[in-house]
């Protein structure tokens, strides 16, 4: 609620402004995508080739994917945040991630090599402040609802 993911699409906005082919998901409907294409092979033929074919890639709320998973569906996330990252550097392309996992929590919850390669590669840009949301809660334009 603090604008990690507003901020994150203007960016990806001005990409497509700019002639960059774009995507944006967040990385829970990614992992429930390329599950979905080991029952269909056309669409998984057509999700890979709009993740792997975007020069900007914006991966929103890192990290929500593991609250209460099982280790098969961790162990999944972990391999595929690895060799999507491993495809996406070796290919300079770009990837945008929004966290509430701090940069030091994105390497423990995904492994070494996952860390290495966002050291190596990644620029990261806190965002704080307080929560919007909460802030606007409760209120409809302008007015004040009551519950």
């Amino acid at each position: 609620g603090i604008g990690k993911t507003f901020l994150a699409t203007l960016v990806l906005k001005s990409c497509v402004m700019a002639g960059y082919k774009c995507y944006m998901t967040t990385f829970q409907n990614m992992l429930s995508s390329m599950k979905s294409g080991w029952k269909d092979a056309d669409f998984d033929r057509w999700y890979r080739g709009k993740v792997d074919s975007s020069q900007v890639l914006l991966i929103d709320d890192l990290g929500k994917e593991l609250l209460n998973n099982s280790e098969f569906n961790k162990e999944f996330a972990r391999q595929t945040l690895d060799s999507l990252l491993r495809t996406r550097v070796q290919q300079c392309k770009v990837t945008m991630f929004t966290s509430n996992l701090p940069p030091k929590g994105l390497g423990s919850q995904y492994g070494l090599s996952v860390a290495s390669l966002l050291n190596e590669c990644a620029k990261t840009v806190p965002v704080s402040g307080s929560d919007y949301r909460s802030s606007v809660s409760g209120k409809v334009k302008g007015k004040r609802r009551i519950y």
